[in-house]
């Protein structure tokens, strides 16, 4: 396997301000909601030659860089802005608690999470009103026209309100948000570190709190085998924050009783705190793939990088994730990165309120009451798909590829069913998926000479030839340390 660099791209210069009007635009014209662009494989690789990625990834970059070696705690620049943001995320935190309960058989999250996002869609806009009044500069647009774009990525980013689920998509919203922000220079450079430690940490918060509360299905979970079932940047961020930290490196995760009291300080170690109180049983069985990085990858640097590179393979460039972005005017605009041009989109010509209808197809299906059954659990079921498509009448050809995305797993394709004996279409059979990752040795021998010299790749699986933290040792936790499992 080919090595990987163990260090970031150069941070690139910050996101350029919003553009100006340009003559054909009237001043009196109403600001436009933004309006979804990716709906194929084809739409796809036009986002990633679209000027919205490059500001989507210019942000995060910085951001990353900007809090390297830095705890929450460090001292930075704080606007009033910051202070703004920060004091509304803590406020709408609290109405979690205020929000009554539903009560009664629900097939996925507890209902009463709309209730809650309602009543931040009624709160938002005076907010984002108040905001954009501390523009650093006057811009020749009118900030008002963003108003729609703002608040579109503000509340997309704690869950959706139709299917009930929350995800690394919705977590890309509120990174999107933070990149209209920049670009309408509500915050500038100096803001940056404060922007991971201020503001996305108290967004990090409030999702916990409505993920401990609502119990929202993971968005497009990969179950065990993905990194998070929820979140990615904050652990991009996280590792930046451990680079080069005296005493701490990856191994020091697998030990409760050390990253406890240093939890607070750094959002690496308060989201892997986080996962052992939503989640029971051993580390390495529910979350393997953090498991996998702390007994493999020897650095932060290193976690940095391929954290880095997963992000854009995994969310960034998956169209089940991206598909849900919303482009407007002036923040992320569809519009290619060295031309200028606007990009095409399979979706052009669709009306407005289209949009919503897609997200409206799967509401019946995910309202339902009982649960879906196995496939194996019947005799007489079938490798066909359990969940039924929506009424024909409601189907578009974007909703039929978004329907296909969800329901067949891109990494391991099952047989076609003409293709497998008659016997295994009509009786139960038992599966067994394909190993991302090799079976486990004791955590004991994690630490041992006897363990030191296997690698993932040596062992095979899956994962193993794309994973993008390398070939590397295993490594031990360090003399003096010691897993929970041996106190």
């Amino acid at each position: 396997m080919a090595s990987i660099p163990s260090s970031l791209p150069p941070t690139p210069p910050f996101v350029p301000p919003i553009a100006t009007r340009t003559p054909s635009e009237s001043s009196s014209a109403p600001p436009r909601p933004p309006r979804r662009k990716i709906f194929t494989e084809q739409d796809l690789a036009y986002w990633l030659r679209s000027e919205a990625y490059q500001h989507v990834e210019t942000t995060i970059l910085r951001l990353t860089a900007a809090v390297r070696g830095k705890a929450n705690e460090e001292e930075s620049c704080e606007s009033e802005a910051t202070q703004q943001l920060s004091s509304f995320l803590q406020r709408i935190r609290g109405w979690v608690a205020e929000v009554p309960l539903q009560q009664g058989p629900q097939r996925f999250g507890n209902k009463a999470f709309r209730d809650w996002l309602t009543k931040v869609e009624e709160a938002e806009p005076a907010f984002q009103r108040d905001l954009v009044s501390t523009a650093s500069y006057s811009p020749t647009v009118d900030p008002s026209l963003l108003l729609p774009e703002l608040s579109f990525h503000f509340t997309s980013s704690f869950g959706s309100a139709q299917r009930l689920d929350y995800g690394s998509g919705h977590e890309l919203s509120f990174l999107a948000y933070l990149t209209c922000l920049c670009r309408l220079r509500i915050f500038d450079e100096n803001d940056e570190q404060a922007l991971v430690t201020r503001i996305f940490r108290e967004y990090i918060e409030t999702c916990r709190e409505v993920q401990r509360v609502f119990k929202l299905e993971p968005a497009g979970s990969k179950g065990v085998w993905g990194l998070d079932d929820h979140q990615h940047l904050v652990y991009l961020f996280g590792a930046s924050q451990l680079v080069d930290h005296p005493s701490l490196r990856p191994a020091s995760i697998l030990s409760v009783s050390t990253i406890e009291p240093l939890a607070p300080s750094y959002l690496f170690l308060s989201s892997i705190m986080h996962v052992h109180t939503i989640k029971r049983g051993p580390f390495h069985e529910h979350s393997p793939l953090l498991h996998q990085i702390a007994s493999t990858v020897p650095t932060f640097q290193k976690v940095t990088k391929g954290l880095w590179e997963m992000y854009k393979a995994e969310v960034l460039a998956k169209l089940p994730v991206v598909q849900h972005c919303r482009f407007g005017q002036f923040g992320l605009r569809w519009k290619d990165r060295e031309t200028g041009a606007e990009l095409p989109s399979s979706g052009d010509g669709r009306k407005d309120d289209e949009d919503e209808d897609d997200a409206a197809d799967a509401a019946p299906l995910l309202d339902a009451p009982v649960i879906t059954p196995a496939p194996w659990a019947h005799p007489t079921s079938t490798f066909s798909s359990v969940r039924p498509l929506p009424p024909s009448s409601r189907l578009s050809a974007s909703t039929t590829a978004s329907f296909s995305h969800r329901q067949h797993p891109t990494t391991f394709q099952l047989p076609h069913v003409s293709s497998l004996p008659s016997t295994s279409v009509h009786a139960p059979r038992s599966f067994a998926p394909p190993p991302l990752f090799p079976p486990r040795r004791p955590a004991a021998s994690l630490a041992s000479e006897e363990g030191a010299g296997g690698t993932v790749a040596d062992e095979g699986g899956a994962a193993a030839t794309s994973s993008p933290f390398g070939v590397l040792p295993k490594v031990g936790l360090g003399d003096g340390a010691q897993r929970d499992g041996e106190r």
